[in-house]
């Protein structure tokens, strides 16, 4: 895990001055690998490099790393897991190794396959990949884009960046708000859903991808997709826990001690579990909870779970005054670069910061398991109707009963509901689930709309619905929820110098889930019904019978109502945007009543709107380099 930034000059040569600034703009990354840094320099392009090791922490394994023949040059962000077992792929010329690391693996596996090489990966990784003698480039990126990797493209550059600051400070010119992202988020809370930042004219690099770059020209390939992993199987619990157990060892693979994300949930006790069952947990391990005041605590859960697994465990309290909170949201908004969604994005900052104090940079957690495994409570309802467009009526009565359990509602209002949503999706309905801030929004900024639409939010298709229990699954793997999650957990973690895995975005353990029929995700009406069967014999009945869905860790109520008060009203007290149909001091009388009254279901819209009119002094009004200075 590691950074990286690179500027390929499309003509000329660079200045001496030039490579100067392009070696400052790598320093602003020193965060992402703090045990080693390298570049590689030619005339027309430059691979500025910051390195954490974790699979051989000799200097054999820095980066950019060169071939043996000199001839190609590779810097790469993230594991490749099953590195070990593609050593045995590569031909008798490709088998001398000078390192244990996964890099090496690469890029010989790059050498001798060129673009199909990513086919064989599996892990998380973006990478730069240079052949001198061709002049040719490969660039490309994971299939969930787990680790980031961000463009700037001009007649005179192209730059790979894995934090956007790289390129702010490279081109101060390209610190320009992109409204339409910034509408989206203030108004539905829409974060890293697609290529767009919230900069005009910086865009991620899509996941699943690859670029040839070649003489001035550029190939594109899409070389997954999660649309080409469904089918219609049926559960096998010995099959799917032997996948999964699989698949956590290899997670765990690593030369330095590791550490996990615990709550009192399925998803991080699952993992947890597997490694104790691997034999990977030993004395140097230890799991992590946040307490957080205004949110619910799981500590009784987690105590008993760490107690019968015999684990070392520690707690992350984070009690924090109201100067402090303002400070952190700033901090934290460096560190992204862009808006953030939800305080538990603090708790989580926090408890990342505990486990690098602690020594550790490897850190195991359980995102992206409600999206893929069907966790969420809003999943009931598509269910349910897939099972009336199937007419399975007698599967159907029974998860109406599961389901009033993990909705805790009766029989008939759920059934309520779930007409009106039926009726919802004939009518085209977008899945919108908090409206209460949509009257503060100009009828002028529907200009925005342009290349957006609420429909994505849910991702629903009323033609065939047993289908669309699917699509909305691979809406939140591919643009609702997975992909900000992403981006939470590489900016929180690799600004402590600590590496996320995460082994339920494994795309092997994806396409297995994704290749089951809709009946099994939530049967008999239980959420992630299918790895509560997996873990049937591995984890207590206290997890198991545990039916309601706890959130993230955080509470926006607590932060907007109690502790970002003093920053709201002086953020509010100025603000001017064309996207309120009223200006700041307006919005503050609204505020004043919501705080008044605590108005939670208006919380979230507060939390965004502070987040938002910080990141724009920060970042478009360009005060960050202040902050940046301080931290």
């Amino acid at each position: 895990m590691c950074g990286f930034f690179s500027v390929i000059r499309k003509k000329g040569s660079f200045s001496i001055s030039e490579l100067n600034d392009i070696r400052s703009c790598g320093d602003l990354i020193a965060h992402r690998g703090m045990d080693d840094a390298g570049s590689y320099l030619e005339k027309n392009i430059s691979l500025i490099f910051r390195r954490l090791s974790i699979q051989d922490t000799t200097s054999e394994g820095r980066q950019p790393f060169i071939s043996d023949c000199g001839r190609y040059v590779l810097v790469f962000n993230g594991e490749i897991y099953n590195f070990k077992e593609l050593r045995s792929c590569l031909s008798a010329k490709n088998k001398d190794f000078r390192s244990t690391s996964d890099t090496e693996v690469l890029i010989k596996l790059l050498i001798q396959y060129g673009k199909d090489a990513v086919h064989k990966l599996r892990g998380m990784f973006s990478f730069v990949f240079w052949d001198k003698v061709e002049k040719l480039l490969i660039v490309s990126r994971d299939r969930f884009g787990i680790k980031p990797l961000y463009f700037h493209e001009t007649d005179e550059y192209l730059a790979f960046t894995s934090e956007i600051k790289c390129l702010l400070k490279f081109n101060r010119s390209l610190c320009v708000e992109n409204y339409n992202a910034s509408y989206w988020f203030l108004k539905r809370g829409f974060l890293d859903e697609s290529e767009n930042t919230f900069y005009r004219e910086i865009n991620a690099f899509p996941k699943a991808t690859l670029w040839l770059i070649q003489n001035g020209k550029k190939y594109e390939e899409k070389y997954w997709s999660l649309d080409e992993c469904v089918s219609n199987n049926t559960f096998n619990r010995d099959r799917f826990f032997d996948q999964l157990s699989e698949n956590i060892k290899l997670h765990a693979s690593s030369c330095l001690p590791l550490s996990a994300a615990l709550s009192g949930g399925i998803d991080s006790t699952s993992v947890v579990s597997l490694l104790k069952s691997n034999g990977v947990i030993n004395s140097n391990f230890r799991s992590y909870t946040t307490i957080t005041p205004g949110a619910f605590d799981e500590s009784a859960t987690v105590d008993l779970f760490v107690q019968q697994f015999n684990i070392k465990h520690s707690y992350v309290r984070t009690d924090l005054t109201s100067l402090e909170a303002i400070s952190l949201v700033d901090e934290i908004l460096v560190a992204h670069d862009e808006p953030i969604q939800q305080a538990s994005t603090i708790d989580h900052y926090l408890l990342r910061q505990q486990v690098a104090a602690d020594g550790f940079k490897v850190l195991l957690v359980g995102e992206g398991a409600d999206e893929l495994l069907a966790g969420y409570r809003r999943m009931v309802y598509p269910y349910l109707l897939s099972l009336m467009e199937s007419k399975n009526y007698g599967l159907y009565k029974k998860s109406l009963q599961g389901a009033v359990q993990l909705l805790n509602i009766s029989v008939d209002a759920l059934q309520k509901n779930l007409k009106i949503f039926k009726d919802q999706v004939a009518s085209g309905f977008g899945g919108r689930e908090n409206t209460t801030s949509d009257a503060f929004f100009a009828d002028a900024a529907q200009r925005y709309c342009s290349e957006n639409d609420d429909s994505m939010f849910l991702g629903l298709k009323s033609d065939n619905l047993g289908l669309s229990f699917k699509a909305l699954l691979v809406n939140h793997l591919n643009r609702r929820n997975v992909p900000y999650v992403l981006r939470m957990e590489d900016r929180n973690s690799m600004h402590w110098g600590i590496e996320s895995r995460v082994p339920f975005l494994d795309h092997v353990i994806v396409e297995n889930v994704l290749s089951h029929k809709v009946e099994e995700f939530m049967l008999c009406g239980e959420n992630k019904s299918m790895l509560r069967r997996a873990m049937n014999n591995s984890l207590p009945r206290f997890i198991l019978d545990k039916k309601t869905k706890i959130n993230r860790p955080g509470s926006n109520a607590y932060f907007v109502y109690d502790l970002l008060r003093d920053g709201i009203f002086n953020a509010l007290k100025s603000f001017k945007s064309g996207f309120f149909n009223q200006d700041g001091r307006h919005l503050l009388r609204h505020y004043e009543h919501d705080l008044a009254n605590r108005n939670l279901a208006r919380a979230d819209f507060w939390f965004r709107l502070y987040v938002y009119i910080r990141w724009q002094s920060l970042f478009i009004k360009q005060e960050m380099w202040a902050v940046v200075k301080s931290i």
